[in-house]
């Protein structure tokens, strides 16, 4: 199968709710069919962690990580910036 997505271009959007095991299919979809992951959570920790990114200012950056820390979903305009190409 794996030879097949070579030719024909293949996106994948796995949506749900937090603990429902997205990371865990999203894991065995890149070891068994050679794809790529992205996880705009994975991406916002990422920022989070370093504390700034081209795509966020300061206070933006404070504002997440309280949504964050209290478990709130993120605004769509935050996420959409995230993953516009």
């Amino acid at each position: 199968m794996a030879a097949n997505l070579k030719r024909f271009p293949l996106n994948l959007v796995l949506f749900g709710p937090p603990g429902v095991g997205k990371g865990v299919y999203c894991s065995l979809l890149e070891k068994d069919l050679k794809l790529r992951a992205f996880s705009t959570g994975d991406y916002m920790r990422m920022v989070l962690q370093k504390r700034e990114h081209p795509l966020f200012s300061r206070p933006e950056i404070v504002d997440i990580e309280k949504k964050v820390q209290a478990g709130e979903l993120l605004d769509d305009s935050i996420v959409n910036r995230i993953v516009q190409p």
